[in-house]
């Protein structure tokens, strides 16, 4: 349902690269959405021309590959549908950014973010507060936040305690409570699988050295070098 919202509404594509771009066009056209791409082989006056014909709503969908990240301003877009990953925290703000500026004039009155890929997991929700920095350091949610939550009606992401009852913003469902994973204790060890014949020999000497030390019997050596090798 909330795909096909975005169809009706106008929406911006970001695609991985060229040829996936102009599969999904085509994927797009041959579902009946008056849909384009535009791209770097393309001459510059074609680009120009789809990109008005999207602006008057001519097209529904346009989708491009690393050509709108930055510096496009059409505050009338409505969607963006990410079909791409996002390594970056400022590369997820600068897409999802495209659809986020007000437009009175068109009466926009939401904005429609299809993550694909699942890159608000990774990097927030496009309106958390953020911390920038000029010493070169990543960008970062500010403060401590809620978990971010993924409604199992309507695929919606909201913040929320992450093991409490909640009900998502967008379509009212009631998510239920969950229990607290339970958290026990262990003792962390070397990861022992590829130890040579001379390494385990060097183990099995020095806990027969800690037997005799402790006042143990032989025995007890045995079971924790069974324990340390799993070995019958």
């Amino acid at each position: 349902g909330r795909a096909a919202d975005g169809l009706l509404r106008r929406a911006l594509f970001f695609a991985r690269d060229v040829r996936h771009g102009r599969a999904i066009a085509e994927v797009l056209r041959s579902a009946c959405v008056p849909a384009d791409v535009i791209d770097s082989e393309l001459p510059l006056d074609v680009r120009r021309a789809r990109l008005g014909a999207h602006r008057r709503g001519e097209l529904r969908a346009l989708v491009n590959c690393q050509l709108l990240t930055e510096g496009y301003d059409d505050p009338s877009v409505e969607v963006i549908v990410l079909a791409r990953g996002c390594s970056h925290a400022g590369t997820w703000i600068q897409i999802v950014g495209r659809a986020l500026r007000p437009s009175p004039a068109t009466g926009k009155r939401d904005a429609l973010v299809l993550d694909l890929l699942g890159s608000v997991h990774e990097h927030g929700l496009p309106d958390d507060d953020r911390e920038y920095s000029l010493t070169g350091k990543p960008i970062t949610v500010a403060g401590e936040t809620l978990a971010i939550r993924q409604c199992p009606s309507c695929g919606g992401v909201f913040r929320a305690a992450e093991f409490a009852a909640s009900t998502c913003p967008r379509c009212g469902y009631a998510l239920p409570a969950r229990k607290d994973p339970r958290v026990t204790r262990a003792e962390l060890q070397r990861i022992r699988a590829t130890h040579s014949l001379g390494a385990r020999r060097a183990a099995w000497e020095a806990l027969l050295a800690q037997a005799r030390e402790r006042g143990y019997k032989p025995g007890w050596a045995w079971h924790r070098y069974r324990a340390l090798y799993h070995c019958a």
